[in-house]
């Protein structure tokens, strides 16, 4: 059995938690440049079979790949239905696999969720944009000071509150950005344009990581 995986790094606008029209991900021309074009030109759930994997039974919505002119970007449409059968938040990773085996070709599309602080860092602002605020509650780490460990080197820190703004001036409201002390230079180095920033515990102790939005495999079982 031949399998190839295209994993992506969920934000909000993806997720349709900013009132847009659909659930989706966007394919960037850096995707589009390194996938092999045949894995999304294929993708077509009218065509060939898309599995929920949670669920095991076909989509039910029409997802397919789409070139959307007005955005003038493409995208995997019509995926609410599995968003919202894993619960998925912003940082949680969608995976979309196309199989082929004896039987024939087909996609699975599955979602890892998983605790954790999911930020994007604004250059203009100097902070953080912190993009699952409900979910950070539940963890309790902002406003005091904690140990964050970056590749191997603990940092005392703290991620507090630093101001809101509008991202752009027709943007119906403001954005909240945060701060986080002690972060070395390395850090930022690290950050991309499409890069997330992710706080995460294991074991009582916090980690934070610079996270590439999207990567590609192959293998065989």
């Amino acid at each position: 059995m031949k399998i190839e995986q295209f994993i992506r790094k969920l934000n909000n606008t993806e997720l349709n938690n900013q009132n847009t029209n659909d659930a989706y991900i966007r394919i960037s021309t850096d995707i589009q440049n390194s996938v092999p074009s045949d894995f999304f030109d294929e993708l077509d759930s009218n065509v060939i079979n898309v599995i929920n994997k949670k669920t095991r039974e076909k989509v039910d919505n029409w997802v397919r790949y789409q070139y959307y002119p007005s955005n003038n970007e493409f995208r995997v449409v019509n995926l609410s239905s599995i968003y919202k059968s894993y619960g998925a938040t912003s940082g949680d990773y969608v995976y979309l696999e196309k199989i082929q085996n004896e039987y024939g070709t087909h996609y699975e599309i599955y979602i890892k969720t998983y605790p954790k602080l999911c930020l994007k860092y604004s250059k203009s602002n100097k902070a953080f944009e912190i993009l699952n605020e409900s979910e950070v509650l539940k963890m309790s780490i902002l406003k005091k000071r904690l140990i964050l460990i970056f590749e191997g080197v603990e940092i005392d820190s703290k991620i507090d509150f630093s101001h809101s703004k509008k991202k752009r001036i027709d943007s119906p409201t403001e954005s909240r950005y945060y701060s986080i002390d002690n972060l070395p230079s390395n850090f930022f180095n690290l950050i991309k344009r499409d890069s997330f920033v992710e706080v995460s515990e294991r074991g009582s102790k916090f980690y934070i990581n610079v996270m590439n939005s999207w990567s590609f495999n192959r293998f065989t079982k």
